[in-house]
């Protein structure tokens, strides 16, 4: 009895009902495309949409957190791109440098966070003009890299954990999401610094009165976001062979939504990367649906903004009652 009151306990709060009205959108939309595509709701394509939803929902990582705190990551696009340029010129291909070029570009990637949460936090530039310059500066830095001709290519062992298949026919791509994502859940949900990250966001002024190191906290956040965006353009590199101007543009936005769909408030405090995942889920196969549909790219941009316009109504209303 104590553990059924533990779970409904759960399922009612209010954050974890997004949750869940997440996931069964999720499978709602699976059910949609096997109406009117045939083997959308298999067990081959559903790997297929798992495996690429873990891209986006890896950049998302460090979205749902920034949200958290009461700001965003608007660097992510080209965090991700240089990421990319950085190990395909520093291995050239070649396994043996892969450890080397791994390092340097967490390496890049924890000093770009760094700046842009002391940026934030100490210098006072609100989150979104500090990330979206940094966005600009990272651009630069990747054309000045490259000489804007990307060089190299992705070594084969960052190529087979992006494309190829794992244990029980399962990518290696959905493995190494679901274990990075629970060591992201352990750390959000099961540590004090977790919990400082909520505080931060729903009461920055009370959170820093009580004791909390909020400035530490954001600009901690900002790191981890800067890394995740850094490892989605690894995976990204292993995927499509290569590195190339503009493959992280597409995530800047996508981010935002998917940590958005799967709950996350924009106005800060509120969120769970359980939700983040269900929201890649929700896009990705969304995406696919149109472009089985033959609906072009411009369409899912749209929808992108139609969905964060949305889901910010949502939460303002949510939190005005």
């Amino acid at each position: 009895m104590i553990f059924r009151g533990q779970i409904e306990t759960w399922l009612w709060k209010d954050g974890h009902r997004q949750v869940i009205v997440a996931y069964l959108a999720a499978i709602g939309l699976f059910v949609l495309g096997s109406i009117f595509i045939r083997g959308f709701f298999g067990w081959g394509h559903i790997l297929a949409i798992a495996s690429t939803a873990g891209f986006v929902g890896i950049v998302g990582i460090g979205q749902t957190f920034t949200l958290i705190t009461g700001g965003i990551d608007l660097s992510v696009a080209y965090m991700l791109n240089f990421g990319a340029l950085l190990i395909t010129g520093i291995t050239l291909g070649s396994n043996h440098q892969l450890l080397l070029g791994a390092v340097v570009v967490a390496v890049v990637a924890a000093l770009t966070g760094l700046v842009n949460g002391v940026g934030i936090t100490i210098l006072k530039i609100p989150p979104l003009i500090m990330t979206l310059s940094m966005n600009s500066i990272l651009e630069g830095a990747a054309l000045l890299y490259s000489n804007g001709t990307p060089q190299g290519a992705s070594p084969p062992l960052l190529t087979t954990l992006a494309t190829g298949a794992g244990p029980l026919g399962i990518p290696w791509m959905v493995w190494f999401w679901a274990v990075v994502a629970v060591l992201v859940l352990l750390l959000f949900r099961r540590t004090v610094f977790g919990r400082w990250t909520y505080a931060s966001g729903s009461a920055p002024r009370a959170s820093w009165l009580s004791g909390i190191p909020v400035n530490r906290v954001v600009i901690f956040v900002y790191v981890v976001s800067a890394i995740a965006a850094a490892l989605a353009g690894l995976l990204l590199a292993g995927y499509s062979g290569q590195a190339y101007f503009g493959m992280g543009d597409s995530y800047q936005l996508a981010s935002v939504a998917v940590a958005v769909i799967g709950g996350t408030s924009i106005l800060g405090g509120k969120g769970n990367y359980l939700g983040t995942i269900a929201g890649a889920l929700i896009l990705t196969t969304l995406t696919s649906l149109l472009e089985v549909l033959n609906v072009g790219a411009s369409m899912e941009s749209m929808l992108y903004g139609v969905v964060i316009i949305a889901m910010m109504l949502v939460n303002r209303e949510r939190q005005s009652s």
